[in-house]
C-alpha cells in the first residue's frame, strides 16, 4: 500500500514544515477519483500504480515501423508519455482525502466544493475547521480562528523533482481573491497550493495568509514572479 508523506508548509517560510503520512491503497486512489476529480476517469488506481512504478525514462515502448533521415529538430518518439490528464487527475484526487487521514478524522468531516468557472479558478474550497488546520500546520489554534469560512486550494502535480510550488497556481489563487474583492474580502490573501509529486508520493502543502491576518490590497495587483521567488513579501503571519 503506497506511503504518502504529507508536508505543510508556510508559503511566507518554507523551513516552518511539518510532516505527516498517510496510506492509500490505488483501489482507494480510483474511489477517490470518482469523488473529487475533475474528469470522468476509470480505473484510476491502475493508473497510479503504472505511473509510480518505478520505471525509469519512456514506459511503454512505441512500435514504430519505420525510421526516416532526421528531419531539423524532429526526432522519432520511441516511448509514450505520461499523460498530464491522468497524472493531474491523480494529484486533484489525493489532496483532499490526504489532508483528511492526515488528521485522523472521516473525508466528510471537511467539507469540500469543487469548483468550476469559464476563467482559471482554483480546484477547491473547503471548509475551515480551526482545530484540524492546527494540527497540520503545527500553529496555535488562535492563528485560525479569524480565518474566512473556507479555503480555496489549488493542485498541481509532477512526476519529476520539482520543489515549489508552480507560479500558474498563485494565478489561479488570484482570480479567486479577485471574485471576493467584492462580496467577501475577509477571503482575499488565504489560500492553499497542493503539489503532488507522483515521482516520490510527497504532496506539500503550502498555506497563504495575508500579514496580521489583513490582507494588502496590493496582492490584486501584484506581479505574482516577486512572490514566487521571494515568498513572504505579502503572505506571512
Amino acid at each position: 500500500m503506497p506511503v504518502f508523506t504529507c508536508e505543510f508548509y508556510l508559503a511566507s517560510d518554507l523551513n516552518l514544515r511539518n510532516t505527516l503520512t498517510c496510506h492509500f491503497s490505488d483501489w482507494e486512489i480510483g474511489q477517490f477519483g470518482t469523488l473529487y476529480s475533475e474528469n470522468l476517469l476509470l480505473s484510476l488506481g491502475r493508473h497510479f500504480t503504472l505511473y509510480t512504478g518505478g520505471a525509469t525514462g519512456g514506459f511503454a515502448v512505441i512500435r514504430n515501423t519505420y525510421t526516416g533521415r532526421p528531419v531539423g529538430r524532429f526526432d522519432m518518439l520511441g516511448f509514450k508519455k505520461k499523460a498530464p490528464l491522468v497524472s493531474g487527475n491523480i494529484g486533484e484526487a489525493l489532496a483532499m482525502p490526504a489532508l483528511t487521514a492526515c488528521c485522523k478524522v472521516p473525508i466528510y468531516n471537511m467539507p469540500f466544493q469543487r469548483f468550476s468557472s469559464t476563467t482559471k479558478c482554483p480546484d477547491y474550497r473547503f471548509k475551515t475547521v480551526p482545530r484540524l488546520l492546527s494540527y497540520l500546520w503545527n500553529l496555535p489554534r488562535s492563528v485560525f480562528s479569524n480565518f474566512p469560512d473556507d479555503l480555496p486550494m489549488e493542485v498541481k502535480s509532477h512526476l519529476g523533482d520539482k520543489q515549489k510550488y508552480p507560479i500558474t497556481a498563485l494565478h489561479q489563487l488570484k482570480s479567486y481573491w479577485n471574485e471576493c474583492a467584492a462580496d467577501y474580502p475577509k477571503g482575499i490573501g488565504y489560500g492553499i497550493i497542493a503539489r503532488v509529486n507522483l515521482k516520490t508520493n510527497v504532496i506539500r502543502y503550502f498555506l497563504f495568509v495575508p500579514k496580521g491576518g489583513v490582507a494588502n490590497s496590493a496582492i490584486l495587483k501584484a506581479r505574482f514572479k516577486t512572490f514566487y521567488e521571494k515568498p513572504g513579501r505579502y503572505f506571512e503571519i
